[in-house]
Formats: C-alpha cells, structure tokens, sequence
C-alpha cells in the first residue's frame, strides 16, 4: 500500500499524463486510463469530457487504439480549436458538428474509407464551420472518397490544407476531381462561382499534378482567384484545352466567348492582349470568335441615322436620273410629233388635230368619231 508521498506522486503523474493527453488536468480524480477506456470504446455518454475539457483549445488523442469516435459529437467543446486522432485504427467518425471552432483536425494514420469521407462532408458543408486544416494522410481513402472530398468542397471558404498522401488507391481520376474542384473548365461560370479558390496546400500520393498546383498557388497569391483561372484557364486556349481534356469536357473557343455578355467583350479582349500567360493567338482566336458580338456594340442609333442619309442621298441621286431620263424621253417625243408632222400625207394632219383634240375635249367617244370622219 502506497504512503501518502508515493500516493500524491501518483496522482501528479497522472494528471501529467492527463495533460498530455487530454490538454486539460482533471480535478475530479478519475484516472487518465479510465478516460481514455472510454473513449477508446466509443462510450455514448460523452458529457464527461464537457464537464472535464470545457476550457480545453487542444485534444491529443493519438495511438489510443481507438476505432470508433462517433460519440464525440455527443459532447460540446465549444473552444476546442485542435483534435488529433492520429494513428488509432479509427473508421467511424464524428461529424463534428458541435465543434465550431474546430481549426485543425488530424486523423492520420487511421483506416478511413469511403464512409469516413461521407461523415466528414457534414463538417466540410457546415457554414458554421472553421476547419483550416484537415490531415487524412495513410488513410484507405480511393478515388471515390476524393469524389465525396471534392464535392463537399465545392462551396467551401474556410478548408486552407487538406492531406493526403499516403493513400496510395488515389489514381489518375482523383486528380481529375481535384483538377475540376479547383478549375471546372467547363464553363466560365463554374471556373469563376463553382470552382474552390480558398484551398492553397494539397498533398497527393500523384507526382504529375502541375495544373492543380498552379492553381493553388492562384488561390494563395492573388487577391482574386476566380478572376485569375478565367483568364489563365479559359482565354488562354491551350491551357483550357489541356484541362477540358482531361476533365473530359468540351470546351472551343466559340462556345467560350459565346457565355460572355458583348457589353463586356471590349474588356476581355483586353485582358487577353495584356496578360502574359496569352497568346496572339489567343487574342486572334478571341477576335474571330466574337466579331458579330463586337458589332452589336457599335451606337446603333448613330448606325440607324447614317443609313437613312445614305439612302437619301442615292433617292436623290435616283431622282436626277430620273428627271433628266424623263425629260430626254419628252424631248425624244417633241422631235417625233415634229418629225411627223413635217411629212406631208393626207389626211395625217386632219387625223392628228382630230386625235389631240378628241382627247382634250370629247374623250374616247368624240376621238372616234373624228377617226371615222377621216
């Protein structure tokens, strides 16, 4: 039986070990192993850990032989801001949706799978959430848990770091999912609303990434992510052509200036001549794409006003011709009606004073009695 010495140093070793594991010291004289039995086995009543860790900003809870931490959500740590789960045999998780401060998750080294990643969707949707950081490396995550990773990241703006390496089922596909997650292609629309341009740091078990961490880098220097991947991804045609590939999208350059309002055209047209990661031929590309658009920009009523001057001139052209055709013809006439009555038949003079006459006077009836006369 320990003295009271041997008994005090016991206890100061095991709120020491305490503090290691849990951030917090218990004052309530349970033993650190008999918490962390019952985290280990997923224990449903969690509100100890409320009443014990409240204060507490860091749980460490690494190598504990846990599997199970569904219960977690059971318990409230409104402060805690870090929890590390690392290299337990963890496959059913928390959503974590009372941990609201929650900054940094680690759950390395577990067996995370494609479950695991629909659990962890709920805290990556979560609006409320303030998940920075996010460790699944040396998990067996596949390329369908990268789907369900990058779908709920999709409208995500707090999620900086995510980890991955180590799950080495990770092919080509699910880099394909992180290619369109930080740049869909696929219209300028979702490369500027619908793509991810918050996550700047991205491990993969992928060596040939060169497009996605281009465009992590995006997020983390430019002050307008969006507005950078329109430019570098869709006016620049062989970019946009690279991605559309392997995004397995169809993307021309007629079907991108198409999306873009011709009120806007003269600015993009711009944009393209000054950025350096455009081409002239992008530039060409863009001027042939959108030349009937940039006709619709030019002041329609100034347009409208020029034509009907120009149509005025030429009536009045045409009424000079006309006029000076006119009287040649009337003239032509004159000579004739000379002509013919210079020649001397009989009768013809009679007949053409009759004929002249008749119309002047009688109309047709009186013109033929006159013929007849003759």
């Amino acid at each position: 039986m320990m003295n009271h010495e041997q008994q005090q140093n016991h206890e100061n070793e095991q709120r020491r070990e305490y503090q290691r594991v849990f951030g917090y010291v218990s004052t309530y004289g349970q033993g650190v192993g008999d918490d962390i039995d019952r985290v280990r086995h997923n224990d449903p009543d969690m509100s100890y850990l409320s009443i014990m860790c409240n204060p507490i900003k860091e749980l460490s809870l690494d190598s504990c032989s846990i599997n199970d931490v569904s219960a977690l959500g059971n318990s409230s740590l409104p402060l805690l801001e870090t929890l590390n789960l690392t290299e337990n045999n963890i496959h059913i998780l928390s959503t974590f949706e009372n941990y609201t401060k929650l900054h940094t998750l680690n759950l390395s080294g577990n067996n995370i799978s494609i479950d695991g990643c629909r659990t962890l969707c709920h805290l990556l949707q979560n609006e409320d959430s303030s998940l920075a950081t996010l460790d699944l490396d040396n998990n067996d995550i596949n390329d369908e848990g990268v789907e369900i990773i990058t779908n709920s990241l999709k409208h995500n703006t707090k999620l900086e770091t995510l980890e991955l390496a180590g799950n080495n089922n990770i092919t080509e596909i699910g880099y394909k999912s992180f290619s369109k997650l930080l740049g869909d292609v696929s219209s300028i629309g979702n490369t500027y609303n619908n793509s991810n341009h918050t996550l700047t740091d991205l491990s993969l078990p992928i060596t040939q990434r060169r497009h996605i961490d281009n465009m992590l880098k995006i997020n983390d220097d430019d002050h307008n992510p969006g507005r950078r991947k329109v430019i570098q991804y869709q006016l620049n045609s062989s970019n946009r052509t690279k991605l559309a590939n392997l995004q397995g999208v169809t993307c021309t350059d007629n079907s991108v200036y198409a999306q873009i309002d011709p009120i806007v055209l003269p600015e993009v047209l711009a944009l393209i001549g000054e950025d350096k990661h455009c081409s002239q031929n992008d530039l060409y590309c863009a001027l042939v794409a959108t030349a009937s658009d940039l006709t619709s920009l030019v002041n329609k009523p100034v347009a409208i006003k020029e034509k009907i001057e120009k149509k005025k001139e030429r009536i009045a052209r045409l009424t000079v011709e006309y006029n000076q055709k006119v009287g040649a013809l009337n003239a032509e006439i004159n000579e004739l009606n000379e002509e013919l009555q210079s020649l001397s038949i009989p009768g013809v003079s009679n007949y053409i004073m009759a004929l002249d006459n008749t119309t002047n006077t009688d109309g047709e009836s009186g013109k033929k009695r006159r013929i007849d006369s003759c």
